[in-house]
């Protein structure tokens, strides 16, 4: 277990290293390198993950046997997996090309992300990414590459780039069908997307809105839940793990930090910082109602990107000297969250790690 957790660490720091290192010299070499460590580390993983044994049954014994209309008819009926499953079949590739497809959907997206929003110190930013969300990838490998595209598609809104926002949209859905919750928080997203400041009616409006969503929020995402398109996950509705009240707090604690800074200026040259606070606030609007199902609080995944890869930009409201320990506090922060998660409450059930090769 030791050998694991010291592999997961150090590939995870090695690759913001080269991230750093590739970002700083533009050398392209790095930052490929950067990227391929984690996706041929998740890709290439055997047994690993709470729900390993279910897509090596999908591929190795659903896909073959069904034909689109027979899939459709089976479940869960994105047609991304079914897809990607049977490309990697035509090349009779075993299952570790679908896990490495998934990866893939789930890390470059989010980079490129990172680059359309042109996040400050983009390597903390992306080693916090690895650390604290990516491993769930190892478990919800659908829903995590649809939140990677979520995100791509927000940031070419950013950009705005809207017709181009829809083609990862519309890949998101096709993952997973729960990243339909972006159509109904859109007019939100765009009302805070190019923004730098907040005035006080903004402030009072977002939390009108989130008062609104955690009063009808049980209704409507039941409702939704319940959908034909989304009757599939049903079965999610069940009581939230212990732990969530104390992510919950956490979170509270870091989105006042962020709405302190907003509204003190202090992150006014950050042009992105007005939607990532908003996003945040709607993290915590979903992990509130998810109190009382679990699934609804994996809406939050959608949200919780956003709060997460802002955490290295609020040290741009410090002097020069004294951002570098800060962002060491920052990394200290996700290497933490990584080992109270996945190590000591062994979340998505990523150790011990074994590849295809062998394991530790």
């Amino acid at each position: 277990m030791q050998e694991s957790l010291i592999f997961y660490i150090s590939i995870f720091l090695a690759s913001a290293v080269l991230m750093r290192i590739g970002q700083k010299r533009k050398n392209r070499l790095f930052l490929l390198i950067s990227l391929l460590i984690p996706i041929l580390a998740s890709g290439l993983r055997y047994n690993v993950g709470t729900d390993f044994k279910n897509y090596e049954n999908i591929y190795n014994g659903i896909v073959p046997n069904l034909d689109l209309k027979g899939y459709m008819t089976y479940g869960p009926t994105e047609l991304g997996i079914y897809f990607i499953s049977n490309i990697g079949i035509a090349l009779n590739f075993d299952s570790w090309f679908m896990f490495t497809a998934f990866s893939a959907l789930t890390i470059l997206p989010v980079y490129y992300g990172i680059k359309n929003f042109n996040l400050k110190h983009p390597s903390t930013a992306y080693l916090l990414y690895l650390l604290v969300i990516f491993p769930v990838s190892f478990n919800a490998v659908r829903q995590l590459a649809a939140m990677s595209m979520v995100f791509l598609s927000v940031s070419l809104l950013y950009k705005r780039k809207n017709i181009a926002a829809i083609v990862p949209f519309i890949a998101a859905t096709l993952m997973h069908k729960s990243s339909l919750i972006l159509v109904i928080f859109l007019p939100i997203i765009l009302l805070f997307i190019h923004k730098t400041t907040f005035k006080f009616r903004e402030i009072f409006s977002m939390f009108v809105i989130g008062v609104a969503v955690l009063l009808s929020g049980s209704v409507i995402f039941s409702t939704f839940m319940q959908s034909s398109i989304l009757s599939d996950y049903s079965q999610y509705a069940s009581t939230s793990n212990a732990a969530a009240g104390s992510i919950l707090i956490l979170k509270i604690v870091i989105f006042s930090v962020f709405l302190v800074f907003i509204i003190m200026g202090k992150l006014q040259k950050l042009e992105y910082s007005r939607l990532f606070v908003a996003m945040s606030f709607l993290e915590i609007a979903m992990l509130v109602i998810g109190l009382s199902s679990v699934d609804i609080s994996r809406f939050a995944m959608y949200f919780s990107v956003f709060s997460l890869l802002f955490i290295p930009s609020i040290t741009e409201v410090f002097t020069r000297q004294v951002q570098r320990p800060i962002l060491l506090l920052v990394s200290l922060y996700g290497l933490i969250m990584f080992f109270m998660q996945y190590f000591v409450l062994k979340g998505s059930d990523i150790f011990p790690y074994q590849s295809i090769f062998g394991g530790f």
